[in-house]
């Protein structure tokens, strides 16, 4: 069985993911129903921050053309850094990829993360912010 999303992700997770792909450009509708076939997450942690790669069934539909590129225009506060946070999704061969999640100024990443605020990086979303991010392609590593 399926494990549900809320199982799968933390809270600053979750939230993330729910703003980067908030929107109706069709491409994140597309990644929006990718993010609901998640069966399994493999989370890494750094110093500074996560990477949370997606397991995804092998039958999952793929974005048409197969871009690779990230999205990376949501950030917060988190008790207990001084600077804040920033996230960034990569999408390869038109699939969820990670989600990485960093400290700015290389303060260390909470081991507990009770209160936290996230938001896009602007105030509102910045729709051509987000079309010229899905245009770039990104190199991904396997």
């Amino acid at each position: 069985m399926k494990p549900k999303r809320n199982e799968l992700f933390a809270p600053i997770e979750s939230e993330a993911l729910n703003l980067l792909l908030a929107g109706e450009l069709p491409i994140l509708q597309q990644l929006r129903a990718q993010i609901e076939r998640v069966v399994g997450v493999e989370r890494t942690f750094t110093k500074v921050g996560f990477y949370v790669r997606f397991e995804l069934p092998e039958d999952t539909a793929v974005i048409p053309g197969m871009p690779s590129f990230a999205i990376s225009d949501v950030s917060g506060r988190v008790e207990g850094t001084t600077h804040g946070v920033c996230f960034v999704l990569f999408i390869k061969s038109g699939r969820l990829h990670f989600l990485e999640g960093a400290t700015f100024g290389g303060a260390e990443w909470p081991t507990k993360i009770e209160e936290f605020s996230l938001g896009y990086d602007h105030g509102e979303r910045d729709w051509a912010e987000v079309e010229k991010m899905i245009q770039t392609k990104v190199q991904l590593n396997p």
